[in-house]
């Protein structure tokens, strides 16, 4: 369990690409970020991670506390972090329970869903709130592996 974990939280923080698209308009207009990031895996350089084995590995109920960092996939330029932690569900579901705040440069996104712990299997987890340019954003995480496309809307 720890390793798949790892592998799905190591996938969360390796949010790529810095691309930003921002719509722009009049004052009540929506602008529309999407950012392409890679998150970084536990055991990389200025990544923090602890492993919670309540029961025996990988069963439901462990869970895995994680900081890591974040990278813009076009240049590999810091993005920021994410920081949260994620449960394991039923062994059979595959899928762990996250719920952890993407530190970037003008705010936060919070973020909290279900996310497959499989490396290759996609995960979309919902937005569920933000700060700063982010404040009152929707949107998704959307995830493969290590890279990640944060879309947000807001007003």
């Amino acid at each position: 369990m720890k390793h798949k974990v790892v592998g799905v939280l190591a996938g969360l923080a390796f949010i790529g690409a810095g691309v930003v698209s921002i719509q722009a308009g009049p004052a009540t207009a929506d602008t529309t970020l999407n950012l392409r990031l890679k998150e970084s895996f536990c055991r990389a350089d200025r990544s923090y991670c602890k492993s919670l084995d309540h029961n025996p590995l990988g069963t439901f109920g462990d869970s895995l506390v994680f900081s890591l960092p974040l990278e813009y996939r076009s240049d590999g330029r810091r993005a920021g972090r994410d920081e949260g932690e994620c449960v394991t569900l039923a062994k059979d579901s595959g899928r762990a329970y996250c719920t952890f705040v993407a530190h970037l440069k003008n705010g936060t996104v919070a973020v909290q869903g279900s996310v497959a712990l499989s490396n290759t299997d996609e995960s979309i987890l919902p937005i569920t709130g933000g700060t700063g340019i982010y404040e009152g954003a929707r949107g998704y995480w959307k995830q493969v592996g290590q890279k990640v496309v944060l879309h947000t809307e807001s007003t």
